[in-house]
């Protein structure tokens, strides 16, 4: 081996290093939310050695937060910027590990978050395709269907997810509401107190659960289940609105006997 390619793998074990520790200070700032900082110590990284398949990772990862935190500001286009970018990295990452699934599943759930549902499903399937059992593929599945109206077949996904794991309470929740959706509303009730019985704390499901009760005109049980919704989360003003509704109803009904 001559001089000249002594000093080439040298250099390229240097830059190696040096990207190595561009990544390890843009995952510390990462960590402490300080995202742009982070984004500009991972590009060093990726300058340095563009096979790094985790600084593209976590670059799309801090690029995906900072598009989350733009989502309640006003800046929409650029939290669209920001999450494309994040796509661009995800999809980066894949291209030199496609064995990674939570780049997968991430870069469906920001497809989905940007409206096209058919290349997140593609990503949420390649999700399932390396790991049968990653359940919020299957529940992300299961959504989108429910969103296309294909309600029979979101219900048959969720279900499978189910399969993975008996006690999953967001696959107990969207059994309930697409059941609701198809107007079977005891099947609706059933699947809201599973997943109560798993975890009683979530006021969306007591409140969802007000809702099929409220439908088949049982007001006394809709009424325990949005107050037990309000009590969870005072600020639920839904569920508060909801409760003073079917006290109305119930008073009367108690006064036209």
């Amino acid at each position: 081996m001559d001089d000249n390619s002594t000093a080439s793998i040298e250099d390229a074990q240097i830059a190696s290093n040096e990207a190595i520790e561009y990544y390890n200070m843009g995952t510390l700032q990462q960590a402490k939310n300080k995202l742009k900082e982070a984004i500009q110590l991972y590009r060093k990284a990726i300058t340095l050695d563009p096979y790094n398949f985790k600084a593209h990772y976590n670059l799309g990862s801090a690029f995906q937060e900072l598009g989350n935190e733009e989502q309640v500001g006003q800046y929409t286009r650029l939290r669209h910027q920001y999450l494309e970018q994040a796509c661009d990295h995800y999809e980066q990452a894949i291209v030199l590990k496609p064995d990674h699934i939570v780049a997968h599943y991430n870069l469906g759930y920001i497809r989905h978050q940007l409206g096209n549902g058919d290349l997140a499903m593609e990503s949420f399937q390649n999700a399932i395709r390396l790991d049968p059992k990653d359940i919020d593929s299957h529940i992300m599945i299961g959504n989108i269907l429910r969103e296309r109206k294909d309600l029979d077949a979101a219900m048959d996904k969720y279900k499978e997810a189910l399969e993975v794991n008996p006690r999953c309470v967001m696959a107990y929740y969207n059994l309930g509401n697409t059941a609701h959706d198809l107007q079977r509303y005891d099947e609706a009730i059933r699947y809201f107190k599973r997943a109560i019985e798993i975890e009683p704390d979530l006021p969306h499901t007591h409140f969802n659960l007000g809702i099929a009760y409220q439908v088949k005109y049982d007001y006394k049980s809709a009424l325990r289940s949005y107050q037990r919704a309000a009590q969870l989360d005072p600020t639920f003003t839904d569920s508060i609105k909801a409760a003073e509704y079917v006290t109305k109803k119930l008073e009367s009904s108690e006064s036209a006997t």
